[in-house]
């Protein structure tokens, strides 16, 4: 489906406001307050075109998998010691360096010039974060061994701030369909 969105993006404030028929999409997608959208950039030129995931603050599902959040630990209200990631195509090729967002880096900088460490389950991923605030080594071992596609949401909760060890869960694409 399509809808005429305009947004706008203050470069002082480092903020965008969406208008337009953001009131249609909304209303056609049902979303609620604490829903999540993320917006994937089709298009270089304009007009842009993005792919919109939405995240819902409510799991109808009951299965275990992708991971369940409880209301303490609900993806839409991050923390300190909490972010995600929706993977996207450039987040899968190698060489890559994935972003972390901005507001972790500065709450967490110890994080910064490190090797950290990724548990999913049992499993465990050791991956460098960048000066610039960006995962590079073993991040492509991490994300082939997860079978990480186009869509998939990453999850991370840095739960040991001392040894730098992250809690990461995944909503797999396919589950949210």
């Amino acid at each position: 489906m399509k809808w005429s969105i305009k947004y706008s993006y203050n470069d002082s404030q480092n903020r965008t406001s969406i208008y337009g028929e953001w009131h249609k999409f909304r209303e056609e997608n049902g979303l609620e307050v604490g829903d999540v959208c993320v917006f994937e950039m089709m298009t270089k030129v304009e007009p842009h075109s993005f792919k919109i995931y939405i995240i819902r603050v409510r799991q109808e599902s009951s299965s275990s998998y992708p991971h369940q959040f409880q209301e303490s630990e609900s993806p839409n209200r991050q923390t300190n010691n909490q972010f995600e990631l929706l993977i996207t195509e450039s987040k899968l090729k190698t060489p890559t360096r994935v972003r972390i967002p901005r507001s972790f880096i500065c709450r967490n900088e110890r994080c910064v010039g490190k090797d950290v460490t990724f548990k999913v389950g049992k499993e465990s991923w050791i991956v460098k974060v960048l000066n610039s605030g960006s995962f590079c080594k073993g991040w492509i071992q991490f994300a082939r061994e997860c079978k990480l596609v186009v869509g998939d949401i990453c999850y991370f909760e840095l739960t040991d701030p001392t040894n730098f060890v992250f809690h990461v869960s995944i909503s797999k694409e396919e589950h949210r369909s």
